[in-house]
């Protein structure tokens, strides 16, 4: 914890990279995004490639005055929603970036189409992970004949493993009549039919409720309001503006974030209360839209 608050505090002056840059534009014209800074992980945005070439040349200027190294092997380029054919070159002290179609930001894959349904199926590999291990263990420890004793592990090491990044990506998934559409939904139902024992084509609902469970959607769902209040409680404005810019966006954009949870809470009995408070930029009271969406 120190060395990245060392580590912080040493390169909080990484403004001057995108000083007087225009950034990526938003659903609000007069908000634009230049970078992203997460520990050592940076990304930069900008819609013209020139603006993007200084902010790299600046990087590599600053790097340098500050005795640091950027690894270029692992620093890639990605053209997000744009019709070009042929995507520029861009160099990073004299060494040529990769063009990729996709490319990892705190441990999320972003695609160059936007395809949050990508961002779930990588998610996919460490939640089959976790429902080996559940069968592992259980049949190391002799507990395949008890099934409550593996509900209570697919809650310990399955439901984990769905939740990263989930609200970001899994808002598609949470609008009513979706919740079985992900892939995790279905590999997280073969698991609790294997528990009972019953057929793959037991109606998820029933089994569900066999087990006293909730569908993964119920948890992303959570997961989203409390990023939501999050924005709204944090302390950078720029957070503050990208969120109301995108709710801007969602009467144009079906695809975006904003529109996505706007669907979603569409589906609850208090719908119109919790609309509200996401155009008007109020917090969602947590525990009320918790207990509405176990009631849908």
């Amino acid at each position: 914890m120190i060395f990245h608050l060392c580590f912080s505090l040493y390169i909080n002056d990484d403004d001057c990279i995108a000083r007087d840059v225009r950034g990526a534009v938003t659903g609000v014209a007069d908000v634009c995004v230049t970078h992203m800074l997460y520990a050592d992980d940076l990304s930069l945005t900008a819609n013209e490639p020139d603006q993007l070439q200084m902010m790299l040349d600046r990087l590599s200027a600053y790097a340098l005055r500050k005795g640091l190294i950027v690894n270029t092997s692992k620093s890639e380029v990605v053209q997000l929603n744009s019709r070009r054919t042929r995507v520029p070159v861009f160099t990073l002290g004299g060494s040529q970036l990769t063009n990729k179609n996709y490319s990892k930001y705190l441990g999320m894959i972003f695609t160059k189409t936007h395809n949050m349904a990508a961002a779930a199926e990588h998610i996919l590999t460490p939640f089959m992970a976790g429902c080996r291990r559940i069968r592992q263990f259980a049949l190391e420890h002799r507990l395949t004949d008890r099934p409550h004793s593996m509900l209570w592990l697919a809650k310990g090491y399955a439901l984990p493993a769905s939740m990263y990044a989930s609200q970001i990506w899994g808002t598609r998934f949470m609008k009513q009549g979706a919740e079985m559409d992900c892939p995790l939904q279905t590999v997280h139902m073969c698991l609790l039919k294997g528990i009972f024992g019953v057929k793959r084509t037991t109606p998820n609902w029933s089994v569900l409720r066999e087990c006293g469970q909730e569908p993964l959607q119920f948890y992303w769902f959570k997961a989203a309001v409390r990023f939501y209040n999050a924005l709204l409680g944090s302390n950078n404005g720029t957070l503050v503006k990208v969120l109301k810019a995108d709710i801007a966006m969602s009467t144009v954009n079906k695809k975006c974030w904003s529109a996505e949870f706007f669907d979603a809470l569409h589906g609850l009995e208090r719908s119109g209360d919790f609309q509200h408070h996401v155009r008007t930029l109020e917090t969602i009271p947590q525990s009320e839209c918790v207990a509405d969406v176990r009631k849908s």
